[in-house]
């Protein structure tokens, strides 16, 4: 019902009342203007159309300025009313009252009474904070009057309806307090201000034909008017308040009945909606005496006659209240079982009385299901015994569980009061799929409450578990596809929510985010039939996802539902923008090829790095998919990288001056290592002319970086380069350009060569360690590394500034590489000379060490020597080795097999080759036919043992293939059962060390 001004209420509803005097006329005004205030909508009679419903038909230039905004507002023409604002000048606080008034209109709209509770009560409050803020500008009466006749019809009319029905609820009252106070200070200051005018216009008065007279009648009727509505708006106002406060109700209602009570006259024809009205009031007041003389009161308009003999039930709807409310007076006076027996009677007086239409009877319905719940919780309580009290519960749950089913639209109210029947820690199992969604309802409601309430914690995870139990229904009788679809997605809210209260710890926060993600992406894949809720269900999963990695990156959990998140937000909803962050978790977990088709699916528009870094990348995962290629895929991966450079290098060089100085001193190192990275693949791929090509030119790139960073990318660079030379047979080319570094740049030489002997170890490590190793590519890392380890020892040694245990490590490692070379070499010359250059290298640094060493340098040198021995391959050399790696064994000086790091068990690669070669000793031995131990059988015996204790483990990453290799050779199909048992080791043998 729209708002009505009282003038607009006398021209529409005066001639419903046939008028007597001056004073009925005046009444029947009132009860036309406030008909809403009673809040008996349910139950009263049907009113006749709102006055502002004629009223807007009315042409708008027909009506004065006030009226005129004043209907703009009410027809929601906002964007005209603005226009006119801006117009005619209007001042700023009658624009914030047209604005006033339009947001009461809202009150009255679908969309409103949709919203949820707290969403309605926080509309509200603006609107009566607004409204209050306005009145001490506002004196003109029927201004107030405005206000008051909105906010009744808008914003009390309802809720007083609902208390009426379904009896106290605190949500309700608090709801409607605010509004019914702030309606009663204006209705109280629109009395005060026609009272002045009314009393002024009377001072006035001269004479008894003075014209004045009838103004003052006006002015008389006006303030009788706003006084009879301001009686009537009390009944909402003592609703309001909780029973409990007894006197403040009681303050309101007797200060309402007095008002009524002078309209209580003999041949009045308002007389039986007054003695309704005050009947209510007595019984809103409460106590023996307020229930008894309500009652008293209901007697009277049940017993009313009709003013009118051909209308016999003129006052129909009158008696329909008086009857109910009689049942309603009983019940709150404690006497239950009182109103239960009168109910039947009811309920055939409603059927033989009152319209059949379907509106009727459907709005009777609910009236008298409530009653019957009411009857039944009411008796519940004073029940004597725990099985009676569970029956007339159980009775009163399934009245409203069946009026919810006919009524859907009542699902609020009716919830607020199923809820209030279970106990605090319910079995959900047991509990029906309604009274599972009112758990549901409530939880949702604590949520958007902007005030958190002592019990909101407990409610919503309750809420939680009950929207779980929903979901695990699905499928079920009574449960639909929506409320599973609904229950779905809250459970991720209600996670959520608690994870950011105060009162769970640290870790219960953690859970509590981890399991909404989880809901929400279990929303977005197994249900999500609302599509809205699907994208802000992984929004949300994202957004807390993306929090708990700051501080759980490391967490096997949260990584996991990350990767999750990632593949949904891709691949399902095609948000590219995650396209860059799923590809770096991709390259991360060494899923290359993963990564590098979401490298590519970055948008081109991204932000300019953006682009550059995820083609960069694409090239980096191709580089790392290139070293497990076939063969078929290695050309496909290989153009790809070679396209992705051509790309790359002029994009690179118009986006730097796009971007800021770090990202241009990042791009610039892009510039290079792009070129880089290409080269490594086409030595990867095997193309030395096209790294020679790529590399032309590459030492002026590096001009403008720092000395570090210029020797790191040299010794990659010269790694490259000098191996292509090779590749391509070009060896004094290749050597030439350590030379070319050594010349040029003699302070930074020693740093480059380290650089590009370590490239080289790390690749030749890597060959190594494949399955079937390229053992042409390690014989020529080998030598390279032999080549260029002469060229640092020929460079350290000009350095006279360098430590000498720099010095002597330096000469170390060259020993080494001959060595390892060595071991690849085939030519006997060539092989002799790298062992005699190790073995003379190794024997002079020991020479230097004390006899008495305790650092544990002298036993580092006798294993290399050892080691050296066992390469040379003759009887003697394998002798010597056998007796010095043995007596290291001995003495532990190469560890254990298991050794700890930071925490982690790793296998000890110093350990392993040592034994291995001192096996390696025994075997060739025996091979050779020496008879002075049995070599043979203790390698046997030994190897027996390590495979027992080890397992597949044994000979660590480095050296279990070779293990492998001897355990077969020595040892064929031999596998341990369970009786075998490690033997003694022979005195020759060093006991395996765990």
């Amino acid at each position: 019902m729209k708002s009505q001004t009282p003038e607009s209420a006398m021209k529409n509803f005066s001639p419903l009342f046939p008028v007597k005097s001056r004073l009925f006329r005046i009444l029947a005004l009132a009860i036309a203007a406030g008909c809403a205030v009673s809040g008996t909508t349910a139950l009263a009679q049907p009113r006749p159309a709102a006055s502002v419903g004629n009223a807007s038909k009315l042409p708008l230039d027909n009506l004065d300025d006030n009226r005129l905004m004043g209907e703009m507002a009410n027809r929601g023409l906002t964007d005209l009313l603005e226009y006119y604002f801006k117009k005619t000048n209007k001042p700023e606080e009658k624009r914030k009252e047209i604005i006033v008034l339009i947001s009461l209109q809202k009150l009255d709209s679908k969309d409103f009474a949709t919203k949820s509770a707290v969403e309605r009560k926080a509309e509200i409050d603006n609107i009566v904070k607004g409204i209050k803020g306005l009145l001490p500008g506002i004196t003109d009466a029927p201004t107030l009057m405005r206000y008051a006749s909105a906010l009744i019809t808008n914003g009390t009319s309802r809720q007083i309806s609902i208390l009426d029905i379904w009896g106290d609820n605190p949500k309700m009252q608090a709801t409607l307090n605010p509004i019914a106070e702030t309606v009663d200070q204006i209705l109280e200051r629109a009395c005060v201000e026609y009272k002045k005018k009314s009393d002024a216009l009377m001072a006035s008065i001269t004479s008894g034909n003075d014209p004045k007279i009838r103004l003052w009648e006006a002015a008389d009727q006006s303030t009788k008017m706003a006084e009879y509505t301001r009686a009537r708006a009390s009944y909402g106002l003592a609703l309001s308040y909780d029973r409990a406060a007894v006197d403040v109700r009681k303050k309101i209602c007797d200060r309402a009945i007095l008002a009524l009570t002078q309209f209580d006259e003999e041949g009045s024809n308002v007389r039986v909606p007054v003695q309704l009205e005050i009947a209510k009031l007595h019984m809103a007041k409460g106590g023996k005496d307020g229930y008894t003389k309500s009652k008293e009161y209901f007697k009277l308009v049940i017993d009313a006659k009709p003013d009118d003999p051909k209308n016999p039930k003129q006052h129909v709807y009158e008696q329909y209240q008086a009857r109910y409310f009689t049942l309603v007076a009983d019940l709150l006076n404690g006497k239950a079982d009182a109103a239960a027996a009168e109910l039947d009677k009811l309920k055939a007086w409603q059927r033989d009385n009152l319209g059949s239409d379907k509106a009727t009877v459907s709005q009777l319905e609910v009236a008298f299901s409530m009653l019957e719940f009411r009857i039944a919780t009411a008796r519940a309580e004073l029940a004597k015994g725990p099985k009676e009290k569970d029956k007339l519960n159980n009775d009163a749950t399934a009245i409203l569980m069946d009026l919810v089913g006919k009524r859907p639209e009542l699902k609020g109210i009716i919830f607020e009061q199923i809820i209030g029947k279970l106990s605090d820690n319910p079995d959900l199992k047991t509990l029906d799929a309604l009274l599972l969604e009112a758990l549901v309802n409530r939880g949702s409601d604590a949520v958007l409450r902007k005030s958190p309430e002592k019990d909101d914690a407990k409610h919503i995870q309750l809420a939680a578990d009950s929207a779980r139990e929903i979901v695990s229904r699905k499928g079920k009788p009574g449960v639909s596809n929506e409320q599973v679809d609904s229950a779905a997605f809250r459970i991720g809210v209600f996670e959520e929510y608690i994870s950011n209260l105060k009162t769970p710890t640290a870790e219960e926060q953690l859970q509590n985010k981890k399991d909404a993600v989880v809901a929400y992406l279990t929303y977005v894949e197994k249900f999500g039939a609302n599509k809205a809720w699907q994208e802000d269900a992984l929004d949300q999963a994202l957004s807390l996802i993306n929090g708990l990695l700051k501080t759980e990156a490391t967490s096997a959990d949260i990584n996991k539902l990350y990767d999750q998140v990632l593949e949904l937000g891709m691949f399902k909803f095609g948000r590219s923008n995650l396209a860059w962050y799923y590809a770096q978790r991709r390259k991360e977990l060494g899923d290359f090829k993963a990564a590098k088709k979401g490298y590519a699916m970055v948008k081109p528009d991204s932000a300019p790095m953006l682009v550059v870094m995820a083609k960069y990348y694409q090239m980096f995962c191709a580089q790392q998919l290139l070293d497990k290629a076939t063969e078929a895929e290695k050309k496909p991966l290989s153009d790809d990288v070679q396209r992705l450079q051509a790309e790359l290098a002029p994009l690179i060089e118009s986006t730097i001056p796009k971007v800021d100085d770090v990202s241009k001193k990042q791009l610039v190192i892009k510039r290079v290592q792009v070129v880089l990275l290409a080269a490594s693949v086409a030595r990867a791929n095997k193309e030395p002319a096209k790294v020679v090509e790529l590399l032309t030119g590459f030492e002026a790139k590096l001009k403008d970086f720092p000395a570090k960073d210029q020797n790191a990318m040299l010794g990659n660079v010269l790694f490259l380069r000098v191996n292509a030379l090779m590749a391509l047979n070009k060896n004094s080319e290749a050597l030439a350009q350590i030379d070319n570094i050594i010349a040029t740049q003699p302070d930074q030489a020693l740093g480059t060569i380290a650089t590009l002997l370590e490239k080289i170890n790390e690749t030749f490590l890597a060959e190594r360690s494949k399955d079937v190793p390229d053992m042409a590519t390690m014989k020529l890392l080998t030598g390279q590394r032999a080549q260029l380890a002469q060229k640092l020892v020929d460079q350290a040694q000009k350095d006279p500034k360098l430590p000498e245990a720099n010095r002597a490590s330096y000469l170390s490692f060259n020993a080494t590489a001959n060595r390892q070379a060595a071991e690849m070499e085939t030519d006997p010359v060539t092989r002799k000379a790298y062992l005699t250059e190790a073995l003379d290298t190794y024997n002079k640094l020991l020479a230097k060490i004390p006899e008495n060493d305790l650092t544990g340098v002298r036993n580092g040198y006798n294993r290399l020597i050892a080691l050296t021995l066992f390469t040379v391959g003759d009887a003697d050399g394998y002798r010597q080795a056998h007796s010095m790696l043995g007596v290291l064994l001995v003495k532990k000086q190469v560890g254990t097999a298991l050794e700890s790091h930071n925490g982690e068990t790793r296998s000890n690669p110093l350990y392993w080759e040592t034994v291995l070669r001192y096996l390696q000793c025994k075997v060739k031995l025996g091979a050779a036919g020496a008879t002075d131990e049995k070599y043979l059988e203790d390698a046997t015996r030994n190897l027996k043992n390590i495979i027992v204790q080890y397992g597949d483990i044994a000979g660590g990453e480095a050296y279990g293939k070779d293990f492998k290799l001897l355990r077969k050779e020595i040892l064929g199909n031999w596998k341990p059962d369970d009786s075998a048992t490690s033997q003694p080791a022979s005195a020759s043998q060093p006991a395996v060390q765990k």
